[in-house]
């Protein structure tokens, strides 16, 4: 296996000959692709296409609706007109008023007619006796209109808003292809019984319609709209009359697109459903008509393979030329290296794979000379590290010998508080100041015994000046930590939030587990920070703790660093603060359990 993984085809080949046998499977490979883009596109393309056509149902359907809403406001401006309001709060039920009546229909008629061009016939019920009619179909007798009337007005008399109803199949002749009925308002409570206006649309609204769309040059296109039970509404070319009497569909097809075998060939049909009118429109055009547009691109793509074919094989020579200077040119800068000349660089003109090796490796002469620049700041460094621990080994001895004299003078004088608080303190910078550095893990209850101390301190300074609250479950305290992580969140608090405040400061802090992480929070009420001092802080927290830093917030970046790097990205510390509100810091780290 060992041996198959080193082995080179045509190992003394020149480079620039066995680029060119690499190229040749490559070359298959492109015309593969090729043949694969063509077939994707060409679906693409004709999809496409499909979806064009598509688009002339939608207009047509949209134009319908655009139509008929504007007929609903034309009835709407009818029923407000002062004739039809007259009508309505006249008497014209005797057959004395049949003169009144007249007259009310000619006016009605004039309504009609000048707003809603593509009504058949129209109706304004008071009741089944009193009613005006205009422009009926000439076939149909006075108690054909009369019981047209009565089964509208009983079928829609407790409507409260406009709708549509389908005619029968029979009716779509004499009463037109849709009745839009509208209740008339009741303006008076009193005295006015509902009314209902009734329009009854003429199948010419929806030839006029698709006479916008119908292309007579794609011969076998047909149009047409049909009701939910397959009954034929309207047609372009006109349907012949058995055709109306056979249904189009058993069910109602869903809106969308399909292909259609016939004895004429493949059909594209494509559906629209309207369900606030309860029509489906279909249009029906051979598919080899819709697909003609395709035909020059077909050619088109089919001579750009081939000119890009010929034009592949004649620049195949011009990359290797590139490929075998630009890696003699690598060869010589590496050379240059070997024999310590640092200056040297490999020259990156282009932004190919080869010159991303270039800059790879100007990247690594680079940090070669830095490298040397950091030995010997880091030996420097170490020196400096050397000479601050001598210090920090011989200044705390020499401060708790300092301080224990002090508090045995305070004994003597009787100064029990005065000797408590400075054991208290001597035992804070014990703790604080050890040999094992920050990095010590110590259990929880030992640095909460440093927290009560440094709390201690702060309430001999203060007295009762702040409300300070401890809230932590015994149950973690048993668990390890790192040490010094807890008081200067504290002093923090103090420091930055309720410091300033005379009184009424509060500091609260909460200890718990949170599933495999032990959180505590540590909140005040004091003045808080701005949005932008709260952007900046979190910036410092969010940044490498390899990168030096300062300012006021020390403490807390230290904090954060040494949890970072300790325990990963995911426990760095958490902030909020609002101006006025006050401060929450959350520290979270992994439960560690076993021996200090």
């Amino acid at each position: 296996m060992h041996k198959f993984k080193n082995f080179v085809f045509f190992p003394n080949m020149k480079l620039r000959e066995r680029v060119l046998i690499t190229f040749l499977p490559i070359v298959f490979a492109f015309l593969f692709i090729i043949v694969i883009l063509y077939s994707l596109m060409m679906k693409a393309l004709i999809k496409q296409i499909l979806y064009n056509n598509f688009q002339t149902i939608v207009m047509i359907s949209n134009d319908i609706s655009n139509s008929l809403d504007e007929m609903e406001d034309s009835v709407s401006n009818i029923i407000r007109s002062q004739n039809v309001q007259r009508y309505l709060y006249s008497d014209t039920s005797s057959s004395a008023k049949a003169s009144v009546r007249s007259t009310f229909t000619r006016l009605f008629n004039y309504e009609v007619n000048t707003t809603i061009p593509f009504s058949k016939s129209a109706y304004l019920i008071k009741n089944e006796e009193d009613y005006i009619c205009i422009e009926p179909d000439p076939s149909m007798t006075e108690e054909d209109i009369a019981e047209f009337v009565s089964t509208i007005f009983k079928n829609n008399y407790t409507i409260y808003s406009p709708k549509y109803i389908l005619p029968s199949r029979e009716n779509f002749i004499r009463n037109g292809i849709l009745h839009y009925v509208m209740p008339v308002p009741n303006l008076d409570l009193v005295t006015l019984e509902k009314s209902l206006i009734v329009i009854n649309v003429s199948p010419t609204f929806i030839t006029n319609i698709f006479q916008k769309y119908y292309n007579l040059k794609v011969v076998d296109s047909v149009f047409t709209v049909s009701d939910y039970n397959g009954n034929l509404v309207c047609s372009m070319p006109a349907a012949s009359p058995e055709e109306y009497k056979t249904p189009v569909f058993t069910e109602p097809p869903e809106t969308g697109y399909y292909i259609k075998s016939s004895k004429r060939g493949n059909l594209l049909v494509m559906n629209m459903r309207m369900n606030n009118m309860g029509w489906v429109v279909t249009i029906t055009v051979p598919l080899e008509k819709v697909l003609a547009p395709a035909k020059p691109y077909q050619t088109l793509f089919m001579l750009l393979i081939i000119f890009s074919v010929l034009v592949f094989f004649l620049l195949l020579r011009f990359p290797t030329v590139s490929i075998y200077t630009r890696i003699r040119e690598m060869c010589q800068t590496m050379d240059a290296v070997k024999k310590g000349q640092l200056h040297s660089r490999f020259p990156v003109k282009y932004n190919d794979e080869i010159s991303m090796i270039g800059k790879e490796l100007n990247n690594m002469i680079d940090s070669i000379q830095h490298l040397r620049l950091d030995i010997s700041e880091l030996n420097l460094r170490q020196k400096e590290a050397e000479l601050h621990a001598l210090q920090s080994q011989i200044n705390p001895h020499f401060l708790y010998n300092t301080l224990e004299s002090i508090r045995m003078v305070a004994l003597e004088n009787n100064c029990q508080e005065v000797a408590t608080q400075i054991k208290t303190l001597s035992d804070t910078f014990r703790y604080t100041i050890s040999p094992d550095g920050l990095n010590q893990q110590v259990y929880i209850y030992q640095e909460m015994a440093h927290v009560n101390d440094y709390l201690s301190i702060q309430s001999f300074r203060f007295k009762d000046r702040y409300d300070i609250k401890i809230d932590v479950d015994e149950s973690i305290l048993k668990y390890r930590t790192l040490k010094l992580i807890l008081q200067p969140l504290l002093e923090n608090a103090f420091t930055h939030g309720v410091r300033s405040m005379k009184s009424g400061g509060k500091i609260h802090m909460t200890g718990y587990r949170d599933g495999e992480d032990i959180c505590f929070i540590i909140s005040d009420n004091g003045v808080g920070m701005s949005e932008e001092k709260l952007m900046a802080l979190r910036r410092e927290l969010s940044a490498s703790p390899y990168e030096p830093r300062g300012g006021s917030s020390i403490g807390i970046i230290n904090v954060n660093d040494r949890l970072k790097l300790a325990f990963g990205e995911k426990y760095a510390l958490q902030i909020e603060s609002s101006p006025g509100k006050g401060t929450t810091v959350i520290l979270k780290f992994p439960v560690l359990e076993g021996v200090v």
